[in-house]
């Protein structure tokens, strides 16, 4: 069966597919023009729609656009389909079938780290408790300020809660684990059999490990933040350093922050799916990378989370809710992945994320890319 590519590359040639090859179709151009009319005869495959006004397919290639919508009865002839169009939770595919209109490629995949609230400085002064005991510290914050600010949110409100330094920095997937469900077994009759039923599949979304690969600078900034986090950590283990009291009142890990994963379809806006890691915390810093230092410095970091949530509506809410007094009046604008006035990649870096629900939900494509990805500009 001829390939999708070869599909576009004929469409794309020609502007149409080669209508002889339905030459020997008995059904006459007029039955065609009734059928398209009327959706109520038998075996009308509906030969124009208003879907290639609706499709990003469609709207970014109009000649496979004309192609597709004039000359479905061929595609359909050789499975090639829109699923949706054809109803793919009442009726059944015969024969397998390849669906071009619902395909994504060059998806994109954003990791927007939340900041801990380490106690480091008190103020615009360093925590008097660490420069006591500690000759790290006061070195590190006076040549790496821009990194704790990455480290206390309490020392940078005004620079929003989010840490660009990782989201900027890091270079992989962040590969989530599966869900899977326990069982329970009943005791055994007197034939020695068993019956069994299905527990939950609550631990799959529980102490979760894993690790994520960045790219540094030579100024070693990225670095620098897993180096100040684990001094940090090893002075409050020796209880030279403690939270702020609000922290300890309340219970608050000020030591553990979030990860929100956003993949978005080939348009840089379609949120396509969601996820966030809470109680997250790194667990190792790449010291072994320093053995050579030449080119562009890259290294592995391992992190542990404490609880997975993921296709949660929560999820979006909580964090336009994080976001929202960063923001303030600030304008949110598209920014496009193509200026099409320079005629050029849209290379202009935003301030902060935000997501957007879309109000016109009434086809089965919109309902389910309801929420998008724009930036506060």
């Amino acid at each position: 069966m001829p390939s999708y590519d070869d599909y576009l590359r004929y469409a794309s040639r020609t502007g149409q597919f080669n209508r002889q090859q339905r030459a020997d179709k008995t059904t006459s151009t007029t039955e065609d023009q009734a059928r398209a009319k009327d959706p109520t005869i038998s075996g009308n495959r509906g030969i124009t729609s208003n879907y290639s006004k609706r499709s990003s397919t469609y709207a970014s290639n109009p000649n496979i656009a004309g192609a597709f919508d004039d000359d479905r009865d061929f595609l359909l002839d050789y499975n090639v389909v829109d699923r949706y169009r054809e109803d793919w939770f009442t009726n059944f595919s015969r024969a397998g079938f390849v669906d071009p209109y619902n395909t994504t490629k060059r998806t994109k995949e954003y990791l927007f780290f939340t900041k801990p609230d380490l106690h480091i400085m008190d103020g615009n002064s360093i925590n008097s408790d660490i420069s006591n005991v500690s000759t790290f510290f006061p070195d590190a914050v006076s040549r790496y300020d821009g990194v704790v600010e990455q480290l206390q949110y309490s020392y940078s409100t005004n620079k929003g809660p989010l840490a660009p330094l990782l989201s900027n920095a890091v270079t992989s997937s962040l590969e989530l684990p599966g869900i899977s469900a326990d069982y329970i077994e009943t005791a055994k009759n007197v034939y020695q059999t068993s019956i069994s039923y299905r527990g939950t599949s609550f631990k799959s979304d529980q102490d979760f490990e894993f690790s994520l690969d960045f790219k540094d600078s030579k100024f070693l900034d990225v670095y620098m933040y897993f180096k100040m986090y684990d001094e940090y950590e090893r002075l409050k283990w020796l209880g030279q350093v403690s939270p702020k009291l609000e922290y300890i009142k309340n219970k608050i890990l000020h030591d553990q922050f979030s990860i929100y994963k956003f993949i978005v379809a080939e348009d840089g806006m379609t949120l396509l799916y969601f996820a966030r890691v809470t109680g997250v915390y790194p667990t190792s810093v790449p010291r072994e990378a320093m053995s050579n230092i030449e080119g562009e410095v890259t290294y592995s970091v391992n992190f542990k989370g404490q609880f997975i949530y993921d296709m949660d509506p929560r999820i979006l809410k909580d964090f336009n809710n994080i976001t929202s007094d960063y923001r303030g009046g600030r304008n949110v604008g598209n920014l496009n992945l193509f200026n099409s006035s320079d005629k050029q990649f849209e290379g202009r870096w935003a301030r902060c994320p935000v997501i957007y629900t879309r109000d016109n939900t009434y086809t089965a494509s919109l309902k389910r890319n309801k929420y998008y990805l724009q930036w506060v500009i």
